[in-house]
């Protein structure tokens, strides 16, 4: 599938490896595929995780915790 060059790179990938799951940015899937191949996808996965590292995500989580209960 090919992106529109305008959104290209500004998106979130889901990622499942093994019992790590995260969502990383788009931007940083070829690091990650990189990553995978010298036997530190876990690690990365862990270290980019934007659930983790980002304060607006975590807000926005909580509101959407909220809006569902």
């Amino acid at each position: 599938m090919e992106y529109p060059e305008t959104v290209k790179g500004k998106g979130l990938i889901h990622v499942k490896l093994g019992d790590i799951e995260a969502i990383i940015p788009e931007s940083r899937w070829s690091e990650f595929i990189e990553a995978y191949r010298e036997g530190r996808g876990k690690q990365f996965l862990m270290a980019h995780d934007i659930r983790k590292s980002s304060p607006h995500f975590r807000n926005l989580m909580r509101e959407l915790r909220r809006w569902i209960e």
